[in-house]
């Protein structure tokens, strides 16, 4: 409350009308409305805020009646924001980071790690050994006992958009082009093969060579820069998957050969409806790095988590593979 406070004093709401000075109570329906327009509804933002729907529906209205204008459209034919709507929300956005920037400075003076941590991570790492993020995670809140976390999983493209728009403030993640307004550290590679499903005609194949998987389509991530296709140059990409998930449902069809990190693999290796395809020399490194935004504060609490990420992956590279790190 205290941090609300500071930060109230200075600001002010503009709709292109007038002018109004912000006191808690309005910081408070502000976000709100800010977790209705990102949980897309009333009721799923009603448990995000863990208060009641009526609660929801009293702070929207009394904001409105603050401001002298509607902010949203709802009723049966769902939620959506009015073009002012937009506007505050925006301005709502840009209020809530100087409160956390603010809460993290506050306890930097304090020599305290405090503040939100938004965290994005591509999707379907957490089987990866070597990405322990949820080690990481937890010697980091062990020492950061005042810092609030949110995790967000997407892939490269969305993390990098949401970094872009101050959605996040640091990203796990591997990146086909990189970015100018972004900072890429690079903390690890992930070894990704070429796989075919238990009902393809490959899979129960004696010789496999380059040309004959080149006869067969492939199904390739679109924001991946076609990456998978750099050995094989004559195959024909047939389709296009947004994300890890979406390739492996390609492959399991049968239908699609297609590339997939090898931990994410294993469960499908391992249970015979999946097969890896001319081992090591069509596989490639995909590297994963530590992405932030170039123009964002050097904060504690962001380099506190780089750095437990950091150690957590290299211990976990030394235990896998202990004759390297000698």
């Amino acid at each position: 409350m205290f941090v609300l406070e500071i930060v109230v004093q200075s600001l002010r709401l503009e709709d292109g009308i007038a002018r109004m000075r912000l006191g808690s109570s309005d910081i408070n329906s502000l976000n709100v409305f800010r977790k209705v327009v990102e949980q897309g509804s009333f009721v799923r933002a009603q448990h995000s805020l863990n208060i009641s729907q009526s609660s929801v529906s009293q702070h929207i209205v009394k904001l409105e009646e603050r401001l002298g204008f509607r902010l949203c459209k709802r009723g049966r034919s769902g939620f959506s924001l009015t073009e002012k709507g937009m506007t505050v929300y925006n301005q709502a956005r840009q209020i809530f980071q100087l409160i956390d920037d603010v809460s993290d400075e506050l306890g930097e003076m304090r020599n305290q790690i405090t503040g939100h941590l938004k965290i994005g991570i591509v999707d379907n790492t957490v089987t990866e050994r070597n990405l322990p993020v949820h080690r990481a995670l937890d010697q980091f809140l062990a020492q950061s006992k005042f810092v609030e976390v949110d995790i967000t999983i997407g892939t490269a493209p969305e993390l990098e958009s949401k970094l872009l728009n101050g959605d996040i403030n640091l990203a796990l993640t591997p990146a086909a082009a990189q970015n100018e307004n972004l900072i890429y550290n690079e903390v690890y590679r992930e070894r990704q093969s070429v796989f075919c499903g238990a009902s393809h005609p490959l899979f129960t194949e004696e010789k496999i060579t380059r040309a004959i998987v080149e006869q067969h389509k492939f199904v390739v991530r679109p924001y991946g820069d076609l990456q998978e296709m750099r050995y094989f140059k004559k195959a024909h990409a047939a389709a296009s998957a947004s994300n890890m998930e979406a390739l492996a449902i390609f492959i399991l069809s049968g239908r699609f050969v297609g590339y997939l990190p090898d931990h994410y693999a294993e469960h499908w290796i391992a249970a015979g409806e999946m097969r890896m395809l001319i081992m090591d020399e069509a596989s490639f490194l995909s590297p994963f790095y530590i992405v932030t935004r170039k123009e964002a504060r050097a904060s504690r609490i962001l380099s506190a988590f780089s750095t437990q990420i950091s150690r957590c992956i290299e211990d976990a590279t030394r235990k896998q593979h202990p004759a390297a790190s000698e």
